[in-house]
């Protein structure tokens, strides 16, 4: 069964067909999308999702899209499957478009993968990082939340991933979640924690998941783990709002281990406009 982050980027490509055309590179301009029942009619094996790219109102392309999280032999037989069946389908240039979040898995996506003894090849098409554009601000990522997610996901850092938290989590319920964990289990251990601490935070604006999280029974973790969420926390607010950190404040940070006086960092993170104002006594 697919797990929620497999779920989550085939999601994002469901609700915003258009990030297929990532797959053309510097020729994508011009081109319309739209999804199709992924069952071919000439294979048994189905592909996450079918998107066909139009230009100039003809059919110029038909892309089998597929997640991928991990290694999996058998998709070195049925991705080839799954191009000459499109091609067949609906008689224009087709291929397979990998979404692979792991570096190491991107490496092997792209393997070409022998076809007979003569030399055939069948080379996927494996989605890179560097062709996903990095969100910079919050009203970027609210006009295309499909986008943010798929940059955080490709560009896992904290700034990246709070911008696209605070655009989905404005988006339904069900997409919000999906989104949000996919985002999450996207970063590395520190930052996802700090991330989950900050969206735990009262003062947290956009807190909505985080809310429905805690009602579904899910455990925040060990004293030590909610104290070193609460410092990368802190870190990372302060530097989405580009307030530089000295060295001295940083070490006062990371040496504090006092909950509530944490609690009002991160409240008081929020609303500085200078380093110094963080330890103010109020």
């Amino acid at each position: 069964m697919p797990s929620r982050r497999h779920e989550g980027l085939v999601e994002l490509v469901r609700n915003r067909p258009e990030l297929t055309t990532l797959s053309l590179g510097p020729s994508a301009a011009g081109y319309e999308v739209t999804l199709e029942d992924s069952a071919l009619t000439i294979s048994e094996y189905h592909p996450d999702l079918v998107a066909l790219l139009r230009r100039g109102g003809s059919l110029a392309l038909a892309l089998a899209v597929e997640v991928q999280l991990r290694r999996d032999a058998n998709k070195l037989r049925t991705w080839p499957v799954f191009a000459t069946g499109l091609r067949a389908k609906y008689r224009c240039s087709a291929g397979v478009f990998v979404i692979a979040p792991s570096p190491a898995v991107r490496v092997w996506a792209k393997t070409p993968i022998p076809l007979d003894p003569f030399g055939s090849l069948f080379c996927p098409r494996v989605l890179q990082p560097s062709e996903v554009a990095r969100i910079r601000t919050i009203q970027d990522a609210r006009g295309n939340p499909e986008l943010a997610v798929l940059s955080a996901v490709c560009h896992p850092t904290a700034d990246h991933a709070i911008r696209a938290v605070v655009a989905a989590d404005r988006l339904d319920e069900r997409r919000a979640d999906m989104y949000i964990e996919t985002i999450l289990a996207s970063l590395p251990r520190n930052e996802r924690i700090a991330l989950e601490r900050l969206m735990q935070s009262s003062t947290y604006r956009w807190s909505e998941f985080a809310q429905r999280q805690q009602a579904k029974g899910k455990a925040e973790g060990k004293a030590e783990g909610k104290a070193e969420g609460r410092h990368a926390a802190i870190l990372l607010i302060l530097s989405e709002r580009e307030i530089r950190v000295t060295k001295k404040a940083r070490t006062q940070i990371l040496a504090c281990s006092d909950p509530q006086r944490l609690e009002s960092w991160i409240r008081r993170a929020l609303q500085i406009r200078k380093i110094d104002e963080l330890f103010e006594e109020a």
